[in-house]
This record gives C-alpha cells, sequence and structure tokens, in this order.
C-alpha cells in the first residue's frame, strides 16, 4: 500500500469521527472488553508454564485441579468479553451505517436538480446502499478484528 492510498484511508476514517461520537460509551465498552478477552487469552498461555511445571512434574492433583480452574475461567471471561465485544461492535456497526445512510440521504435531497441531469442513477443508489455496506462492515468488524489482533500481538511480544 502507498503512502497515498493510506492517507486516504486514513483520511476516510475520521471522517467517519462523527458518526461514531454519539457512540463513545459503546466504544469503551468494546474497548474493555477487547482488553479483557485479550488479557485472558494471553493468561491462558501464562496459565499452561505451571500446568506443566507444577502439578503435573509433581503429580499434585489439588495444584493440577488449582491450576485447571484457574485455567477454566480465564476461558469463561474471555468467552464473555468476545461475546461482549462482538455483539457491541456489531451494533455499533449497524448504527453507524444507518446514522451514515440517513446523512446521505439528506445531502442528496439538498442537491440542485441539475446535479440529478449529469449523475447516474446507479452511482447514487451505490452510494446509498452499498458504500453504506463497507462502512459497516469496517465499523462492525474489521476495525475491532485488527485491534484485537495489535493488541494481542503487542501482549503476545511483551
Amino acid at each position: 500500500m502507498t503512502d497515498e492510498t493510506g492517507s486516504a484511508g486514513r483520511k476516510a476514517l475520521l471522517r467517519l469521527a462523527p458518526f461514531l461520537r454519539p457512540y463513545r460509551m459503546r466504544a469503551a465498552v468494546v474497548a474493555g472488553a477487547m482488553l479483557i478477552g485479550s488479557g485472558a487469552a494471553l493468561g491462558l498461555g501464562a496459565g499452561l508454564a505451571p500446568l506443566v511445571d507444577d502439578a503435573l512434574a509433581t503429580e499434585d492433583s489439588s495444584a493440577l485441579n488449582e491450576v485447571m480452574a484457574a485455567l477454566f475461567g480465564l476461558v469463561i471471561v474471555m468467552a464473555a468479553a468476545s461475546y461482549l465485544r462482538i455483539r457491541q461492535v456489531n451494533w455499533l456497526g449497524e448504527r453507524v451505517a444507518a446514522d451514515l445512510r440517513r446523512a446521505v440521504f439528506a445531502h442528496v435531497l439538498t442537491l440542485d436538480a441539475r446535479f440529478f441531469e449529469t449523475a447516474q442513477p446507479g452511482e447514487i443508489q451505490s452510494r446509498l446502499t452499498a458504500d453504506a455496506a463497507v462502512t459497516q462492515t469496517v465499523v462492525g468488524s474489521s476495525a475491532s478484528w485488527a485491534a484485537r489482533s495489535f493488541v494481542m500481538a503487542v501482549g503476545g511480544l511483551a
């Protein structure tokens, strides 16, 4: 990706900021759930070390039970956080796409009649439907997965 394309992509994402602003609290819930879920997933790897080193090496069944209970707890936390994150980010994508469609439609209604003489009907329809759907995908899943992958990579390296 060239710098020019990356810059255009960043500018396009920044133009979505006004559409995300009303949902700041939902975005904060998504971020919190992502951090908790990522921390739990990273904790699973750290939880395997005591399982292998201490519990299995010493054949201490009580230590094995404690480690397994802790790992099970981490799995429950990770699953709950992932569910919350996915549910909220899908809701957020739906709302942002609906708000974007509403704004584009309101803008189309303000355009001069000469615009409609030169514009292609398919282009107008595409802006109202397909482009908003792409935005919904970006806001509703792609951005969340990218952020989660980044957090997991940083946490894994740490």
